[in-house]
């Protein structure tokens, strides 16, 4: 059966019937249009017009919703669907249905026309920028808002209304979810080695280690095959890098001559020999091996001593060889210098210039600190830096120097920060630890000569925040079942004094926070008026010195910038043990008496210096003979009664034996060192080294010095005693 389109309408009249139409007329219209309606079979929906028909004469004036078909008899033959179907459908729709594709409709041809998709965008982010031309209203808004906020900035910055928090975040919930996996796969293997067969295997290998020993040739082989070919020996310029290597900036052992000056050294031999490539391969190995950089070393070291005979040997006490004047202009000038010195002096204590470890590297580089190895007294660490801060501060310098090699030093590490700090460990004597101008505390060791120190402080919570003033290593007493252990103790400006650990990475625990403390005068009167003056602004104190007492060493003293010094302990960090009151200005120094422990000596900026009893809060004497700032001071090694300090002006070598008003050797600076900024005794010669602002660390032999009491402890016993009795008779007599 065809299928055609279909659009029916079935629409009743809204006017009523004509007077001369027969109800039979209209009944058979009804039929046969219901029979029309019927006869195809098919199955349409109608659209209404909105207009229904009229009922039958009884209903008169009542329009039907649905269309009618009655029948002959009056009744209604309507069929139930079709008043279902008219339910759901509305007035304005129309539904077509198409007869499907025929063979021919299949075999046309198609016009398809492409066109290219519209542009699709993914991520579209508006602007934050307005252009002040075409958003004049938008920009004028924005430009208000930006100056709200900068205000706002500018509000915050030292006002009240804002006040820091701490908030709390939400953290994000976590949930753990198993999910499935590859199977992990497992094997086994198994293999079976006989004692023959590993001999084999060994045997094998040491042959051929055995044949490259034997096909390579040493130093002297090569130099003895260059001097057939050419006549001349070529290992002649081996000794070229000799006077280099006393100019490079670092011994051999951390920055020896490298690959590339020694090819340049060499260059000779290979421009005149013709060498095979395995032969400069040879060659090649023979000049980067370690076994010539130490041979390099210590010829170096040789050359040095050679040339500086007389100066080392008046420095050990040794008798003095004369040798050809090989040396260069310094340790010439230096010798004749020591010449006069001796010819012209007269019985009186002074002092004799030797040498000055300096280097271009130092140059302009105040000397902050200097200490010798614990365990080697020739070698001498020293820091270079600056104590005050400056706009433009420098990196740090350490550099080790030897007595055996004066001309350069062996070691050196730079630093981001000054070095203001320095000290050598007893139990590794290996380990140097330095104390940066920004608060940061490292750890060297010197073996290796690496930049990269072993400990750091850098992520340490905590480390300083202020210039490291002191370090001094200490070894702790532990427990029964324990060994003893070193340990690192620092002094900062912040006002800690921290211990630091290397037993477990880089540990730290706080030992004391220092606390301002009141001047107390004597005198009730005097008391109440300087608790009254001392309006303290801030009750943390400063740290500018340290030193453990070397017989308890749970025992320290702290200098302060207020001008007192506080004796702690170990055990407590709440509170002083005892306090002391002589200065008025930071104190730069603080040394324990190494033949009384309850002794010691302090220097400060307020141009004294006070000798101390443990149990006296004032000195028992105080010294000073010019009105500069006293930088640093030294007990000597080898009397009790003898110190050294230096200030702005001159080098001072005081013997309280002989007075306590002036100084037995004076050495005033000049313009080439500029002001002294730290003295040391050398611990195995009557020696006395000085540093100064230039980076010079001047050497000086102490000449025609008393000769060393029998008795140390009771030589300066004596001083304290005579000192005391003078001070009760003035104040008696006052």
């Amino acid at each position: 059966m065809s299928q055609v389109k279909l659009q029916e309408s079935i629409v009743t009249s809204s006017r009523p019937a004509a007077a001369g139409q027969s109800a039979a007329n209209a009944s058979k219209k009804a039929r046969q249009s219901r029979k029309g309606f019927y006869a195809s079979g098919l199955y349409a929906s109608r659209a209404t017009s909105g207009v229904s028909s009229r009922k039958s004469g009884e209903e008169k004036g009542v329009w039907s919703k649905y269309p009618r078909l009655p029948n002959d008899q009056g009744g209604e033959d309507t069929p139930k669907p079709l008043l279902e179907d008219d339910k759901k459908v509305s007035y304005d729709t129309k539904e077509t249905m198409e007869s499907p594709l025929t063979e021919a409709d299949l075999e046309a041809d198609v016009d398809i026309e492409i066109s290219e998709t519209d542009t699709i965008w993914l991520l579209d982010i508006k602007p934050k920028l307005v252009n002040p031309e075409t958003d004049g209203d938008l920009a004028e808004l924005i430009k208000q808002r930006n100056e709200a906020y900068k205000a706002l900035l500018a509000d915050k910055v030292g006002n009240d209304k804002y006040v820091a928090r701490e908030m709390n975040t939400l953290e994000a919930t976590k949930m753990t979810k198993p999910c499935q996996t590859d199977e992990i796969g497992r094997s086994e293997f198994g293999n079976t080695a006989s004692g023959w067969d590993m001999f084999d295997s060994f045997q094998a290998q040491l042959e051929k280690e055995k044949a490259d020993r034997f096909e390579k040739k040493t130093d002297e082989e090569l130099a003895k095959e260059a001097e057939q070919q050419q006549g001349d020996d070529p290992l002649e310029d081996n000794r070229r890098p000799l006077e280099p290597t006393s100019k490079s900036p670092a011994f051999v052992g951390r920055q020896s001559t490298t690959p590339s000056v020694l090819d340049s050294e060499f260059g000779t031999v290979r421009e005149s020999v013709a060498m095979t490539a395995e032969e400069q391969a040879q060659l090649d190995a023979i000049l980067t091996s370690p076994k010539l950089k130490q041979t390099l070393f210590i010829i170096e070291r040789a050359v040095v001593q050679n040339n500086s005979q007389n100066l080392l040997a008046t420095y050990r006490h040794l008798p003095i060889i004369e040798l050809d004047k090989t040396g260069d202009s310094e340790a010439e000038a230096s010798q004749a210098l020591l010449v006069r010195q001796k010819s012209g002096a007269s019985l009186s204590p002074h002092l004799a210039y030797l040498w000055r470890y300096s280097c271009p590297a130092v140059k302009g580089q105040a000397v902050t600190c200097m200490v010798w190895n614990k365990q080697n007294k020739d070698i001498l660490a020293v820091s270079y830096g600056k104590h005050e801060y400056e706009p433009e501060m420098k990196n740090g310098l350490v550099c080790c120097w030897s007595v055996k090699n004066i001309q350069q030093p062996e070691r050196v590490f730079r630093t981001k920060s000054g070095v203001t700090a320095l000290s050598w460990s007893t139990q590794f004597s290996y380990l140097l630890a330095a104390g940066l101008f920004d608060g940061h505390v490292l750890i060297f060791d010197v073996r290796t000569g690496s930049q990269e120190p072993v400990f750091d402080s850098y992520l340490s919570p905590g480390r300083h925040f202020g210039p490291v003033r002191q370090l001094e290593w200490v070894r702790k007493e532990a427990g029964k079942h324990e060994e003893t252990q070193e340990v690192l103790v620092s002094a900062s400006s912040d006002g800690r004094v921290i211990q630091w650990s290397i037993r477990k990475g880089f540990e730290f625990k706080e030992l004391m926070k220092l606390k301002r403390v009141t001047t107390v005068l004597p005198g009730p009167s005097q008391k109440q008026k300087q608790q009254k003056a001392d309006a303290l602004i801030s009750r943390q104190a400063s740290g500018s010195s340290m030193a453990f007492n070397p017989n308890d060493k749970n025992v320290y003293l702290v200098g302060t910038e207020d001008g007192n010094l506080h004796k702690c302990s170990c055990s407590y960090n709440e509170q002083y043990l005892e306090s002391y009151f002589g200065h008025s200005s930071p104190v730069y120094s603080v040394k324990w008496s190494p033949f009384l422990t309850d002794v010691f000596i302090s220097c400060a900026a307020d141009w004294t210096i006070n000798l101390w009893q443990a149990d006296r809060t004032r000195p028992v004497t105080t010294m000073g003979s010019s009105t500069k700032s006293i930088n640093s001071l030294s007990w000597s090694p080898k009397s009790s009664c003898i110190f050294a300090c230096v200030n702005d002006g001159q080098l001072e070598v005081w013997n309280m034996a002989h007075s306590t008003l002036d100084p037995i050797i004076t050495e005033p600076t000049d313009e080439d060192t500029g002001r002294y900024t730290h003295v040391l005794f050398s611990d195995n010669s009557d020696s006395l080294l000085v540093g100064d602002a230039q980076g010079n660390v001047q050497v000086f032999k102490l000449e025609n010095m008393p000769s060393a009491p029998k008795n140390q402890a009771e030589a300066l016993d004596r001083v304290i005693q005579l000192a005391l009795k003078t001070e009760l008779n003035a104040s008696q007599t006052a």
